[in-house]
């Protein structure tokens, strides 16, 4: 930066291009070149629609009330891009610009823990007061640790509770709505996401946990609804040998029913109940419900 012109380093991003008047200094230097090399990286504006993704995603999940608290954080925040600035509000607003992208890159796992908890979180935010005079990305991380806390419970208790005896569970995953259509997706990972992101888009009540535990059982049978009123199975094996989880079960559903789903306006999952025909030493028989 110390061989370029004046005129080179006012080629600036589009909020700070206004700046009319900029000392040589170093710091001031770096932290511009930090910014252009962001946005160089980044789609055009893209930091502003993150920002307002994760604004409206915290909202969905816990409703304003709640979230009051947090976007408070976000109002401070806010950047002037229509004033001449000088060297000093330069390095100012460039720290303001850092800390908004910082938080919300803090606020985007402690909203996938949301979505995984049947609550919503609610519970780990409903009285910010309690992590006393605690703000920005340290309150993020309170939250975020209660969260996590919240999570291995409910975790520990599934487990536990299909652990007793031999304890299938009624419904499965009826508080889980995806639709089976379109492409298939050739990894577990970007079909999580794809629910994940669903989930949030749809702002139903219900979680998305693909890590908990759905089914103690090695192999299952779905007995679905087929053309004319004909039933059949499908009959998938865990891939641990012990048990389902709801991503591993889902992702398997997804797949086997694809290509008669992308036919037919019956394509909505609604979750797996248990049959009444249960036949003694044989998998565990589930029907599955699907609207439209």
């Amino acid at each position: 930066m110390s061989n370029q012109s004046i005129a080179e380093i006012l080629e600036l991003p589009p909020f700070i291009k206004t700046a009319t008047y900029i000392q040589r200094e170093n710091t001031i230097v770096q932290r511009i070149t930090e910014i252009i090399e962001y946005e160089e990286k980044s789609p055009r504006h893209g930091e502003r629609e993150a920002v307002t993704r994760c604004k409206n995603d915290l909202v969905h999940l816990i409703g304003p009330k709640l979230a009051t608290g947090f976007l408070k954080m976000f109002e401070v925040l806010e950047i002037v891009t229509d004033s001449h600035l000088d060297a000093l509000s330069v390095e100012t607003e460039l720290k303001k610009y850092v800390h908004e992208v910082n938080l919300t890159d803090a606020l985007n796992p402690m909203i996938r823990l949301m979505v995984k908890l049947s609550d919503n979180g609610e519970s780990g935010v409903e009285d910010l007061s309690a992590y006393g005079d605690v703000q920005g990305i340290d309150l993020v991380n309170a939250v975020i640790a209660q969260l996590e806390f919240h999570l291995t419970e409910e975790t520990m208790d599934r487990f536990d509770y299909l652990s007793t005896g031999e304890r299938l569970p009624p419904n499965v995953m009826d508080d889980v709505h995806w639709e089976i259509a379109g492409p298939k997706f050739y990894t577990r990972a970007n079909f999580n996401e794809a629910v994940h992101q669903h989930r949030l888009e749809i702002c139903i009540s219900g979680s998305w946990n693909p890590a908990m535990v759905a089914i103690l059982a090695s192999n299952v049978c779905i007995q679905c609804a087929g053309d004319e009123g004909i039933d059949y199975d499908l009959e998938f094996e865990s891939d641990n040998g012990l048990w389902f989880t709801e991503g591993e079960l889902l992702f398997k559903i997804h797949h086997a029913l694809l290509d008669q789903c992308n036919e037919s306006d019956h394509r909505f999952f609604e979750g797996l109940y248990l049959a009444k025909n249960q036949e003694h030493g044989k998998p565990p028989r589930y029907c599955l419900f699907m609207g439209s």
